[in-house]
């Protein structure tokens, strides 16, 4: 165990401390940190996928401008409705993620993955 505060709390002067446990790493380290790895590959692969395909470049915004409008609306569910809105916005973003897995080569398949990616992450 960490201390974190060495001020008094209440009368019997406890100290806060911090769990050292596998499940405090993984909340507070790992998810966040693959998260990130996932949100930055699909950034950086986006627009040599669309140069690869033939698709016009210049189209690569509007998978962005859709998800970051989409995060919008998904936080003020989240906000409004808790958090356990995200399961079902979880298997809408699944459902979406495989689409865009399995037709890589249609584009309206990729703008949904991306919208998803985006807009639907947590």
């Amino acid at each position: 165990l960490f201390p974190v505060a060495a001020f008094a709390m209440d009368a019997s002067k406890e100290t806060e401390r911090l769990p050292c446990s596998w499940r405090y790493v993984n909340l507070c380290f790992l998810i966040p940190i693959f998260n990130g790895f996932i949100n930055g590959y699909c950034w950086a692969g986006l627009a040599p996928h669309y140069r690869d395909m033939g698709w016009p470049v210049a189209r690569v915004s509007t998978p962005a401008t859709c998800g970051f409008v989409g995060r919008i609306i998904c936080q003020k569910i989240q906000v409004r409705y808790g958090f356990w809105v995200m399961i079902p916005l979880g298997l809408i973003h699944l459902i979406l993620t495989i689409l865009g897995v399995v037709f890589f080569d249609q584009e309206w398949a990729v703008i949904l993955e991306v919208v998803a990616v985006t807009s639907l992450d947590g």
